[in-house]
């Protein structure tokens, strides 16, 4: 071991210690924000994780034995409403300063793409199944002029509804509203999107037809829409005082729209998709509007029907069935994965989450809807992140598990956290005095899909090789080389817990047996398995049959529901240009039905099984639903992948060769997918919650600005650890809707 200087320890000795347990979005935004404080000369940081690399959820690691080729946890892709996460990025390249013309030394520079960590996708999919087969609705979302991480003011929910009104107005009449607001986006939907959709109505109508039809509802229809924005307007400003006759105000009109449409397009909706779409779009919103306003929510907050399902409160406010069982609310669910259990037959997303992820994704991206990493998300996201943090101080203690956290002896309800007791792993390599987790591949530092053995002790090391000991599962058979206790006032002052409920029930049952409403967050903030799989292949996604460019989807046939082209990462891959290289890489994902029982942690055989499981899912699911989207990448006259597509080639044949491909189940208890579920909103405390006082929260199972599942919450619930701790930052955007 490298001796500390005894300088160095002093000054140590007289800072405030404060460890994160976790090194997932949620952990590493808390340390973010904790090193750019104020304060930040005052703290001595140590990050403890399980395992070999950072990211959680978001983890991603290089296969060195397949092309150092990316493997990921699912589908990882940053939408442009990203606005704190993007804050920190833009920040982190800053400071790493990565010279120009390497890759990822630029967070953003449309006149460097080579060189850029993200890129703007516009173009979004939705499956639509209709009449017994699948219709692709191929959204265009126009580019904005600004970019995520500003952190410009977010409209209020008024402002929201406005929004909602304009985009009807830009969808159905093809006119370009006047923006009166310099933080409000511009138009959200396709330009000239009406004379897409009257064009349209050509191929099934006669022009005469399509011109009576659409002069018709222009004439008839947008005296509706204009009464109906002018109302909104004239709204009193305190909605406190609104009456059921102000609201009627607003969304008589709005009906009346809704009809007229039905009334001259009646043919075409139950024949024509793009009619359908339109008015799927324009219905979603009318039913949104009048819930908003009937249901007080401007006056209560969008909290006010967190205990409702989403689906059902949309059909309480007039949806229809077309719209209640469309791509859109569906698209909802599948996107948040939002289904209890995991089970694809039981959707079920809070009313309040549904509203605010809608506003804030439809409503305040940046520059683009999506925006696409170009590498792994480990090695775009948590590489630059843990270099800077180190930059700045922060320790990080790789391959330590957390075993669990204890409370004081004092006989008060709650206390603080006076131990915590963690397992180290593996010992490092005679010389080796801090473990270095990340390799470069072509210019980039990235994590493995595995440990860097040689920086680990060799006979643990032939242990582990020889047992396939994953270090990283809950389920493993290694015990570990040594347990201890962290005491406070010792070893720490502040814990900042980083591990969502899923995982954090089984650390802190000291914490449940003294307060009831920890025992209550851990018993109703719900999680589900997810599952991904990612193939490599010879040909490009319109050389198989997808002629609509890249793309990312979703509402498609359970359980890979959602996917996307990430052929972007291809370069970034060590495959060369030699015959046989991949084209393309399509990463699928979605949910899973839970394994029930979940057995204990001492039931070994349970990873593998799972593993055993998603792959028998998967293939299933290959050979009966590539038709739709890659029609040229299966056998003739079937639905069924061309398995020789497959990269790197094998010797085998058929589906044996998936046996070269990526696929995961999200088992482990930090892994799974927190869950949005009907009334548990009040079960979601913030950052300084906890109860305990010392213990800080951090991650997306927090109550923030959006309480779902997503890069974006995880960040927020790491800021407000932050924000409690030190006042930085002093606003965290969005989250206060």
């Amino acid at each position: 071991m490298i001796e500390t200087p005894a300088a160095e320890r002093d000054a140590k000795k007289l800072k405030r210690k404060i460890v994160i347990l976790g090194g997932g979005c949620g952990g590493l935004s808390a340390a973010w924000g904790l090193v750019n404080s104020e304060r930040a000369a005052d703290l001595d940081i140590t990050v403890y994780q399980l395992g070999w690399r950072l990211g959680g959820k978001g983890a991603s690691g290089r296969n060195a034995a397949i092309h150092d080729r990316i493997e990921e946890h699912g589908l990882h892709i940053w939408g442009g409403m990203y606005e704190n996460a993007f804050a920190i990025m833009r920040s982190v390249y800053g400071q790493l300063q990565r010279p120009p013309g390497t890759p990822l030394s630029v967070w953003y520079d449309p006149t460097r793409p080579d060189d850029c960590a993200f890129l703007p996708e516009h173009n979004a999919t939705l499956g639509e199944f209709y009449n017994g087969s699948w219709i692709p609705w191929n959204i265009d979302v126009p580019a904005d002029s600004g970019l995520p991480g500003d952190g410009r003011e977010l409209p209020t929910l008024r402002e929201y509804l406005e929004l909602a009104l304009d985009l009807l107005e830009e969808l159905l009449f093809g006119q370009h509203p006047r923006w009166q607001r310099q933080h409000a986006p511009p138009p959200r939907v396709l330009p000239s999107t009406g004379k897409r959709v009257w064009h349209a109505l050509g191929d099934v109508a006669s022009e005469v037809g399509r011109r009576i039809a659409r002069t018709a509802f222009r004439l008839f229809a947008r005296r509706h829409l204009i009464r109906a924005r002018r109302a909104l307007k004239a709204l009193p400003a305190d909605a406190r005082s609104h009456s059921s006759a102000h609201h009627d105000t607003v969304l008589d009109p709005l009906e009346a729209l809704r009809g007229s449409f039905e009334k001259f397009f009646a043919y075409w909706l139950d024949n024509h998709p793009g009619v359908r779409r339109v008015y799927m779009i324009a219905d979603l919103g009318t039913a949104i509007v009048r819930g908003v306003l009937h249901d007080g929510i401007l006056v209560h907050g969008i909290d006010v029907v967190d205990g409702v399902e989403f689906r059902k409160w949309l059909q309480t406010h007039g949806a229809s069935e077309v719209t209640l069982h469309g791509a859109l609310v569906r698209g909802w669910h599948d996107f948040f994965f939002a289904y209890k259990n995991g089970d694809g037959t039981r959707p079920s997303l809070s009313a309040a989450s549904g509203l605010r992820t809608l506003f804030r994704y439809c409503f305040t991206y940046r520059g683009a809807f999506f925006w696409k990493m170009q590498a792994g998300m480990g090695d775009t996201i948590f590489t630059p992140l843990y270099q800077a943090l180190k930059e700045k101080g922060v320790t990080f203690r790789f391959f330590h598990r957390i075993e669990d956290l204890g409370l004081s002896d004092d006989g008060t309800p709650t206390g603080a956290v006076q131990r915590i007791r963690i397992t180290r792993q593996v010992d490092l390599a005679p010389g080796v005095a801090e473990y270095v987790p990340v390799r470069n591949v072509l210019g980039v530092d990235s994590w493995p899909s595995e440990p860097l053995y040689a920086q680990l002790d060799p006979a643990q090391v032939k242990r582990l090789q020889d047992g396939g000991v994953n270090l990283e599962s809950w389920w493993t058979n290694w015990p570990g080389v040594e347990t201890f206790t962290l005491e406070k006032g010792r070893d720490f002052d502040d814990v900042i817990l980083a591990i969502p409920p899923s995982a954090s029930r089984h650390l802190t049952t000291e914490l449940a047996d003294r307060s009831q409403r920890w025992r209550a967050m851990l018993d109703n903030i719900a999680s589900n398995q997810t599952i991904a799989a990612q193939v490599w292949l010879t040909k490009t996604v319109g050389e198989m049959g997808w002629p609509y460019g890249s793309t990312v989807g979703t509402v498609y046939s359970n359980p890979h529901n959602t996917w996307a082209n990430m052929d972007q990462l291809l370069k970034r891959e060590t495959w060369g240009d030699a015959p046989g290289a991949p084209k393309s890489v399509i990463y699928f994902c979605g949910t899973i039905t839970d394994a029930v029982p979940t057995p204990p942690f001492d039931d070994h055989a349970f990873p593998a099984a799972q593993n055993e499981r998603i792959k028998e899912v998967s293939l299933t699911w290959l050979d009966s639903n590539l038709g739709p989207l890659y029609p040229a990448a299966c056998q003739p006259g079937t639905p069924q992948l061309e398995w020789r597509l497959l990269v790197p080639q094998s010797a085998t044949k058929g589906e044996s060769r998936f046996d070269t491909q990526y696929w995961h189940i999200n088992i482990d208890p930090s892994e799974r997918y927190v869950l949005s579920l009907p009334n548990t909103v009040h079960y979601r405390p913030r950052a300084h919650e906890s109860g305990f006082s010392n213990l800080y929260l951090a991650g997306d199972w927090l109550r923030t600005g959006i309480n779902a599942g997503c890069v974006e919450a995880a960040v927020m619930g790491g800021l407000q650890a932050s924000q409690a701790m030190t006042g930085f930052p002093k606003v965290i955007v969005g989250d206060d809707l």
